[in-house]
């Protein structure tokens, strides 16, 4: 969008700046959640971003991708129904420990990266 926009910046600032917007709701969930990992310096530093599925709005930022960081915001954030999520089993694994009734779901690009590597299987 920015190099649309024709706005010169690159994803290390924008990710900067996203990590710096204040957290609108402390201490609440969305019913809808998201979560996938980012890369604050690319193949050396990883974190989780957690967005509201609904609003398209960032909940938070956990500075790394583990199931134990993740478990403990989950039990800190109750209230979500229905989790779309990256693939890593670490992620399944929080949800599936600290939010057990919540239904997990695949965000629309790993169905659609799933679907191309069973094709290309056959």
């Amino acid at each position: 969008l920015a190099t649309h926009l024709s706005i010169p910046t690159s994803a290390n600032s924008l990710f900067r700046l996203l990590g710096k917007l204040p957290d609108r709701r402390l201490g609440t969930a969305p019913r809808v959640l998201g979560v996938d990992d980012l890369a604050f310096k690319k193949g050396h530093v990883y974190g989780t971003i957690l967005m509201d599925m609904e609003t398209g709005e960032r909940v938070d930022v956990l500075p790394d991708r583990t199931a134990d960081t993740l478990t403990a915001w989950l039990r800190d954030h109750s209230g979500m129904e229905i989790v779309c999520r990256d693939r890593p089993s670490a992620y399944a694994e929080a949800v599936r420990t600290a939010c057990p009734d919540a239904t997990q779901v695949a965000d629309r690009f790993h169905l659609w990266k799933n679907l191309c590597e069973a094709i290309e299987a056959r």
